[in-house]
């Protein structure tokens, strides 16, 4: 069975749309059947062939890591996780477990897995009650105490417009 890719096929500026072979989803791995897609930054770089590109892609390789869609296999090992619909919300830092909880309530969805991002990116995001507490997540935190509100509607806006 084929599907469509975008590829990086080669060194330099460019992207290629192909049809490639379906993958089968190895140990700890499942296969998500995408529904629709974005473009990031991070494509922007691979497509431009920037030195960020240069530095951190080997071609040849399938790109794109936004993406909504649903679980159609699961790989040797999978547990927690069931064939159907899921949506996966990256969040680029550290959240509070009480900010995945609150988003997972979002209506129309049977399986929503909030990811963290903690490559670099922005820090932690505490809770109104880390606030609160005042422990040290909060206090090194960039952000103020209204952070998981936002992070939390945010995210259920987006999630209300891919269903």
């Amino acid at each position: 069975m084929m599907m469509n890719a975008i590829v990086k096929a080669v060194a330099g500026p460019g992207l290629e749309l192909r049809q490639v072979p379906v993958p089968t989803p190895g140990p700890g791995e499942v296969l998500i059947k995408v529904h629709k897609t974005a473009i990031c930054g991070t494509d922007v770089h691979i497509y431009n062939w920037d030195p960020w590109a240069v530095e951190h892609i080997k071609p040849p390789m399938t790109i794109g890591h936004e993406y909504v869609g649903e679980i159609a296999a699961l790989g040797e090992g999978v547990t927690g996780l069931k064939i159907g619909p899921v949506a996966f919300v990256g969040i680029p830092g550290e959240p509070f477990t009480e900010i995945g909880v609150r988003i997972k309530e979002a209506e129309g969805w049977k399986q929503i897995m909030p990811v963290c991002l903690t490559n670099g990116c922005n820090g932690y995001f505490p809770s109104k009650e880390a606030y609160a507490a005042g422990g040290y997540e909060s206090r090194s935190s960039i952000f103020g105490s209204n952070v998981s509100d936002q992070i939390v509607n945010g995210c259920k806006e987006l999630l209300g417009e891919l269903k």
